[in-house]
């Protein structure tokens, strides 16, 4: 999940005007086709995506596989696992390696409850829980399983429990199982069982339902003898699942996933399809089948996956979203940015069989090896998968030598299977080439033409992992989803070339968040949105099927980034300052002599005081001070290092975007560096003296940032513009035109709106707006719906008509024609 490419473009569909401010659609001049898998979903089990996500599991580490390590590492001393190629990997040994699961002792019992690796329920998963019972007071001692950060309970709703368990034969008791909330209290009934003193295992089922509502709820499973009990594969579903799936999904999540009309589902990822090392690589073959015998494996994004959400749960849940699957392979080789472990050429064949075999399980016969295991899962009918993905992020010679074997092998037996590559190498053939993108809004808007150059005549492309990575806040905000619409819009009107996207990556679960920013966000029990999943909802329940010719005429702005200023050093530097003046327009903002000490500065890192009228600072630290809504102005101060091997840094325009610096003499004393994420880094060689006074100017003027030394200019950049980008299509089977319009800055634009060629347009229309005052504005569980869209009638249209494009905001408007 990380960006290989560095691209250089204009701003996407924007012709400059001094003017009014206009957007022309020509309805009678239908440009290019909208695939319907243009706008889909990625998953991979990243966050907690699957086990503790959308897999309904409510038990965690249920098979007591969660302490093993990666497939192919060696242990070291101190507990850490490393593979072949020297990646490290610490699995979980929280409570001795049960993970998520504790002993329940009452009124005194006496047990004990330890992880037996020799006795389990089969040999794919052969480790299980013993409990030993040496006393038993009250209602006796057993085992309580907490689940992912609790288990949601809700008045009402029902349980459905499954495990297996066997005994010694001196166990003569029974023993009880329920739930009960975070204080101990049963908050379900309680069903027991008796007569399971045996040596083999024995399988247990219950129902519960519940009578009290609490997220941080646990199972209780208790014995009343004593004596040795084994459990294994303890599993707890909520009745309610996605379409009522057995195994399936929490509805609320995948009600999510529905509300986007996806056009597609890629799965399993990722960077979990190579692996940390190439035994650790995806296997679908073991995500089939009872999950009771599914072996799970270490995921490289630091737990240990069960794979109860395996291939055949991909596949009816693509067919429930009623959106195609798309399923990508191993090419025979590991992550290429972790171990790059490619395998040997003469064992390539394992690859390419599991390819040919993916295929067969998902559309081939019932009597056929692979289709009559789909068919004893419940679906006899094919699933029709038609996208083969070969490998994730993989790219280089050797990539494509085992792409070609791959490739070649598909299309002779499935001369239809649409193949996907992740790189255009010498020699491979595919219909479609995987491009990832990650980085910050104004990156997404620059780029927003990037396929308006493409070759019409070469290969289409897919862009299965975009988001905004940087700028966007904690967990995904407003500008984010602006900067990606205009992405998406440039993408949109390209919509020959680029036919599927899908933003990345798509779950956290809050508790173990890996990746950040994330779509959709949720704990145990509750669920929120970013804004960038009502991007996609909004644009995938608005697809067009054509696009139409569409002009903007505005003027291209610059953006505002306000922020406060600060002074500090890196490294084992000490630093001093001095004569901080801040002015805009004639008028002074703010000046300090530190006459009153360092009132009002905000100090992170190192050790700062007041000495002689000067701010001085030891070691690695920044102090801040002024105004978030500071901006245009000058900064003025007097700077000197006392010693180390660094300079100084002064800070300007920092907010929410982060902190834009000068780092004067930085690099080893050997370079001065402008660094900001909102305007262009630019450095130059230079150094500075110690105990030497400087005198530093920094002007910050709409788009304009210089830089002074001592009077002399060092930097003279310009922020980039910004404006409005815009798209237009029909939608067939309605005739209504759809115009997508992302607006990321902070001018509402009046709009002369005109529709050629299209007839009469309705009077009323649609308008389905987001947009806050703020555009780093976040969504959270306690304001879950703070940057969302709102959908409204609207009047007063025509083939020309006004409409005002709000500050911030994205907007679809659809206009009916008659």
């Amino acid at each position: 999940m990380k960006l290989r490419i560095t691209l250089c473009c204009l701003l996407a569909c924007i012709a400059s005007a001094a003017g009014a401010t206009s957007i022309v659609v020509d309805a009678s001049k239908p440009g290019v086709k909208v695939a319907p898998t243009m706008y889909g979903l990625f998953f991979e089990d990243i966050n907690h995506a699957a086990d503790g996500g959308l897999y309904a599991e409510m038990v965690r580490n249920r098979g007591f596989e969660d302490y093993r390590p990666s497939e192919g590492a060696v242990r070291r001393e101190d507990g850490w696992w490393i593979s072949g190629a020297g990646h490290g990997m610490k699995p979980d040994m929280s409570n001795n390696g049960l993970v998520a699961w504790s002993l329940v002792n009452t009124s005194g019992s006496s047990a004990t409850i330890t992880l037996d690796k020799e006795v389990g329920l089969n040999d794919k998963t052969s480790s299980s829980i013993r409990l030993e019972i040496t006393d038993i007071k009250g209602e006796g001692a057993g085992i309580a399983n907490a689940g992912y950060w609790g288990m949601s309970v809700k008045t009402g709703e029902k349980y459905n429990l499954s495990f297996y368990v066997k005994s010694k034969d001196k166990f003569g008791g029974k023993f009880t199982t329920y739930i009960e909330d975070a204080n101990g209290k049963p908050i379900t009934n309680k069903a027991s069982a008796s007569g399971y003193r045996s040596n083999s295992w024995k399988h247990f089922k219950a129902a519960f339902t519940a009578t009290g509502t609490d997220p941080k709820a646990r199972l209780v499973i208790l014995s009343d003898s004593k004596g040795a009990l084994w459990f294994d594969f303890v599993s707890l579903f909520p009745e309610k699942t996605f379409k009522n799936r057995p195994n399936g999904f929490r509805p609320e999540i995948a009600q999510l996933l529905a509300d986007v009309k996806p056009g597609f589902m890629r799965w399993p990822g990722g960077c979990i399809v190579e692996g940390v090392s190439l035994a650790n690589a995806y296997d679908w073959k073991t995500t089939i089948g009872p999950i009771e015998e599914r072996p799970g494996k270490w995921n490289l994004w630091g737990y240990r996956r069960t794979d109860g959400f395996g291939y055949y749960e991909f596949l009816q849940l693509a067919e429930d979203l009623k959106c195609e699957p798309l399923m990508v392979v191993n090419a025979g080789q590991s992550c290429n940015y972790r171990t790059a472990e490619f395998a040997p050429m003469e064992k390539m064949d394992k690859y390419v069989q599991d390819a040919l075999d993916a295929i067969e399980y998902a559309n081939g016969p019932v009597d056929s090896k692979w289709g009559a295991l789909r068919a004893k899962a419940g679906h006899p009918k094919p699933f029709n998968l038609k996208y083969l993905e070969i490998g994730n992020e993989n790219w280089g010679a050797e990539y494509a030598k085992r792409y070609i074997l791959i490739y070649e092998a598909v299309k002779k037996k499935y001369p239809n299977m649409i193949t996907i590559a992740n790189a255009v190498e010498p020699g491979m053939k595919f219909e479609i080439n995987d491009e990832h993108f990650y980085n910050k809004p104004e990156f997404f808007q620059e780029n927003a033409n990037k396929y308006d150059s493409y070759d019409r005549k070469g290969h289409k492309v897919f862009i299965g992992e975009v988001a905004c990575t940087e700028g966007c806040g904690k967990t995904g905000n407003l500008r984010a989803a602006l900067g990606e619409a205009a992405f998406l819009i440039g993408a949109e009107r390209n919509a020959d070339i680029v036919q599927l996207i899908s933003y990345a990556p798509l779950f956290v679960n809050t508790n173990d968040r890996r990746w950040s920013p994330d779509a959709i966000v949720y704990d145990s029990s509750q669920v929120f949105v970013i804004p960038s999943y009502y991007l996609y909802k909004m644009f995938g329940t608005n697809r067009p099927d054509i696009t139409l010719p569409t002009t903007l005429n505005v003027s291209p702005i610059a953006p505002a980034f306000p922020g406060k200023i600060g002074v500090g050093s890196i490294a084992d530097t000490t630093s001093e300052f001095k004569d901080i003046k801040v002015e805009k327009d004639g008028k002074v903002l703010f000046t300090s002599d530190f006459s009153k000490g360092s009132e009002g500065w905000q100090a992170s890192g190192g050790k700062w005081e007041v000495l002689d009228g000067a701010f001085r600072q030891e070691r690695d630290g920044k102090a801040l001070i002024g105004q978030s809504d500071w901006e245009d102005y000058t900064l003025t101060l007097k700077a000197r290092k006392i010693k180390g091997n660094e300079g100084f840094t002064i800070y300007f325009s920092s907010g929410p975007q982060g902190d834009c610096r000068w780092n004067i003499g930085g690099w080893g004393n050997g370079r001065h560096g402008l660094e900001a994420p909102v305007a262009p880094e630019d450095g130059k060689d230079g150094k500075i003296e110690s105990n030497k006074w400087y005198d530093i100017k920094i002007e910050i003027k709409g788009t304009s940032i210089k830089c002074y030394l001592d009077g002399q200019l060092i930097h003279d950049v310009q922020r980039k513009v910004t404006s409005m980008f815009a798209v237009a299509g029909k939608e067939e089977k309605t005739g209504d035109i759809i115009i997508k319009v992302s607006n990321p800055t902070k001018t509402a634009y009046a709009t002369d709106m005109k529709i050629n060629g299209a007839g009469k347009i309705a009077a009323k229309g649609t308008e389905i707006v987001m947009t806050s005052a703020d555009p780093w504005d976040e969504n959270s569980f306690e304001n879950p719906t703070k940057v969302s869209p709102v959908t409204r009638e609207i009047s007063g249209l025509s083939s020309a008509f006004k409409y005002t494009f709000k500050p911030y905001s994205l907007t679809v408007l659809r206009l009916k024609t008659k």
